[in-house]
């Protein structure tokens, strides 16, 4: 990968993340393994857990962190952002086979797709 190109994706991946400045954390996705970054919501840290548990030797990079609205209020959900080789098509279906995730299900979407709207 390109150094411009990772600079863009670091910068697509930090602004992206709504948490307040100050948490804002830097994060680099490696993109020359071939994976796709994806996004979603969770309800609970344990959806996010039983997801990994199931899929981990997909799951090489992730990172979550509290959802914020758009006034900077901390909701309850989490947004979860990970890179995986496997397809939306079969994380949801791993998804919908787990106990009380569906929230994660109705939210997947490719990084750039994402809009945390279910």
């Amino acid at each position: 990968m390109k150094e411009s190109q990772k600079a863009k994706l670091d910068l697509l991946v930090a602004s992206s993340l709504k948490v307040r400045k100050q948490e804002q954390p830097f994060i680099t996705f490696d993109l020359s393994n071939g994976k796709n970054i994806y996004k979603c919501r969770a309800e609970a840290k344990a959806d996010i857990d039983a997801f990994i548990k199931v899929a981990n030797k997909h799951i090489t990079q992730w990172y979550c962190h509290r959802w914020v609205d758009d006034d900077n209020n901390s909701m309850p959900d989490i947004e979860f952002t990970f890179s995986s080789d496997l397809s939306i098509e079969i994380m949801n279906l791993i998804l919908n086979g787990l106990d009380d995730c569906h929230v994660m299900s109705q939210t997947l979407q490719l990084h750039e797709n994402y809009t945390g709207i279910r």
